[in-house]
């Protein structure tokens, strides 16, 4: 396959990336505003923070699984073991889950005894299941994404998507208040579930046909001890990170502070993530896949900080349309939290132009450089941590100490990035190689990875 080619399988990701992401934040962003117009203080912290509950106890147990998979996808496929890879990590990760869902349930519940907040014992059965489910519905959708299969895994999403949009909206129209969660949850857990059928019933499929006759490399061993390693140091860089995500905020301001601050900080946060989760969401997994196939044999004498760049541009392209809605967003929310919205928008717009940084440290596996990265993100967290048990914290400041953490991490692997692997590259731009290969495609290279040198 020549690189233009990869790239415009890598593109094609992105559209479909983007159309299911914006769909599924409009539908959702559209449910958090009825619901925190319609519903009472204490029913929107149990609807907002079981949501973030979900996601947060999702991404601890995901181990490192959603930055693994596409990175190491390209080499277990050469050693021809590509389907047993996913079968054995869907096994693990139902496992893992299944046994991790009493503590949930218990953690949920001593969370919402904490808070003084009454909830129905249904919604934990509920939101177990729909943690079980969705589990299983991340690891499945990283197999599609780590082969470019974006707009297949799009279209069985799309349907369930709608589906699931139009019955809450139906159910928030129509059913009485003390009724409302039950039903938002019913659905989900049933939507959530078939698609997950769905989705692992078509990959299998897909595997089955595409990879049925594909012989194994001899001299390619099966990477199961990198792959580990790999997703170990990812899992702690993620875990890391999650603390300032806005399903460890919510709670934990819940907590610290009181449920009406962290209701307004989650629906500035809302409005924040309509725009910037489809920009995260349009890349997705498809720069580490497309980055992990350069570094994986077939492209070698691309550098990867050229394709990087490339990257980079691509990024600032899609950020273009959706930082127009900025403007917008600012006169439809109360004025208490413009400014909290202005800045997380900022910082993760900021952070996202300069993540393609992270993510080749992540494919070189450099990881003493992305730990130490990570050194005054920690720092400025902690002491942020600190200052909101403080009687006069005050939110909005500390929302900005949260992004200023972040930006500090992207920073720092930005500059290692560039001191490592840009030092040696000739200034041209990296769109020079889709132009010269069409005079003099690049072959595939036939080192195998055993005998190059590891970074």
């Amino acid at each position: 396959m020549l690189f233009s080619q990869l790239y415009s399988s890598f593109m094609s990701s992105l559209r479909w990336n983007a159309l299911l992401y914006f769909l599924y934040k409009i539908l959702f962003t559209a449910s958090s505003i009825l619901l925190f117009t319609i519903l009472s203080v204490n029913d929107f912290s149990v609807w907002a923070n079981l949501n973030s509950l979900i996601f947060l106890f999702l991404l601890w147990l995901d181990f490192g699984f959603r930055k693994s998979i596409p990175r190491y996808c390209p080499e277990f496929k050469k050693s021809g073991s590509i389907s047993s890879f996913l079968y054995y990590l869907v096994g693990i990760q139902s496992g893992i889950l299944a046994i991790t869902l009493p503590g949930f349930m218990v953690i949920c519940s001593l969370f919402f005894r904490s808070l003084g907040l009454s909830y129905q014992s249904i919604l934990l059965y509920l939101c177990s299941g729909i943690f079980f489910v969705e589990g299983i519905n991340s690891t499945v959708r990283l197999f599609y994404h780590a082969h470019f299969w974006n707009k297949r895994y799009t279209l069985i999403q799309t349907i369930f998507l709608l589906g699931e949009g139009i019955i809450n909206l139906i159910c928030i129209t129509l059913l009485p208040l003390r009724a409302l969660l039950i039903a938002l949850f019913i659905n989900k857990l049933i939507v959530s579930s078939c698609n997950a059928a769905m989705s692992l019933i078509m990959l299998a499929y897909y595997h089955k046909k595409g990879f049925a006759h594909q012989a194994a490399v001899k001299e390619h061993q099966i990477p199961i001890k990198e792959f580990i390693t790999h997703s170990g140091m990812m899992w702690v860089g993620t875990s890391i990170k999650s603390i300032t995500e806005r399903n460890f905020l919510v709670p934990f301001i819940s907590h610290v502070i009181n449920p009406a601050s962290a209701n307004l900080f989650k629906l500035a946060n809302d409005w924040a993530m309509l725009i910037h989760r489809p920009i995260i969401k349009t890349i997705g997994s498809s720069d580490t896949t497309l980055l992990s196939h350069i570094r994986s044999g077939h492209y070698h004498s691309l550098p990867l900080m050229k394709v990087c760049r490339k990257l980079i541009s691509t990024i600032m392209l899609i950020s273009i349309p959706f930082g127009c809605i900025i403007p917008v967003a600012s006169f439809a929310m109360p004025s208490t939290a413009v400014v909290m919205f202005l800045i997380i928008i900022c910082g993760h717009i900021i952070e996202t132009i300069l993540s393609p940084y992270e993510r080749v440290l992540e494919v070189k596996r450099n990881y003493i450089y992305l730990l130490v990265s990570y050194i005054p993100y920690v720092c400025i967290l902690l002491s942020t941590i600190y200052y909101l048990y403080l009687p006069s914290s005050n939110l909005l400041l500390a929302i900005l100490f949260i992004h200023a953490a972040r930006l500090s991490g992207s920073c720092f692997m930005a500059f290692f990035a560039h001191k490592t692997y840009a030092r040696s590259l000739p200034i041209t731009a990296a769109t020079s190689y889709h132009n010269q290969e069409q005079v003099c495609p690049i072959k595939p290279s036939h080192t195998q990875p055993s005998q190059q040198p590891h970074t």
